[in-house]
């Protein structure tokens, strides 16, 4: 079976953790932002960072503006694993960043930029952290069938799908926050 087809999937990941008074990570192979309060600190992967930029310029890359601006007019990401073909200017080592985690952390969530292409860091930090809230406030009336880690991704993935994402979502969020264990939940 020729499964060379396969070198040209692209895979983008993402991590995001929700915190007390909207502190939140979002770690992808393209993108680092913390935001603290009123404070952000952003270091993107993607082609509007000039370190990036040159880096993909010296190894012989051309940004070509579709829709924005994209490594040989193709992808707007700088790190990804796949897309074989861009491999020359594309890379797959992620930047690593450290946290310390607090009680007040409430979420960790992974997603792909079919989210994030269409929803805003804040519309991903309410969505999450009402449906978590909801759900935990239904596991304790025992009158919920789902996690609430369950339920925040199927909401996120709702409200991706109603701004017409075109591209593959995939969602997983961790209540940082739940007590109870799986086998707690009825299904």
């Amino acid at each position: 079976m020729d499964l060379s087809f396969l070198l040209n999937l692209g895979v983008l990941f993402v991590m995001y953790l929700v915190a007390a008074k909207l502190a939140h990570y979002n770690l992808q192979f393209v993108s680092f932002s913390c935001c603290y309060g009123s404070s952000l600190t952003l270091f993107c992967l993607q082609l509007d960072r000039q370190d990036e930029l040159a880096r993909i310029e010296e190894a012989g890359g051309q940004i070509l503006y579709w829709q924005g601006p994209r490594v040989e007019g193709v992808l707007s990401m700088t790190r990804a694993i796949g897309d074989h073909y861009l491999k020359p200017w594309i890379i797959s080592e992620p930047e690593v960043a450290f946290t310390t985690r607090s009680d007040e952390d409430e979420c960790l969530i992974l997603a792909s930029d079919g989210l994030w292409d269409v929803l805003s860091n804040e519309q991903v930090v309410k969505v999450a952290r009402n449906s978590l809230r909801e759900e935990r406030r239904k596991a304790l009336l025992n009158d919920s069938s789902l996690p609430p880690a369950h339920s925040a991704a199927d909401s996120l993935l709702c409200c991706a799908l109603a701004e017409y994402s075109d591209d593959n979502i995939s969602i997983i969020v961790v209540d940082l926050k739940s007590r109870k264990r799986r086998h707690q939940y009825r299904h």
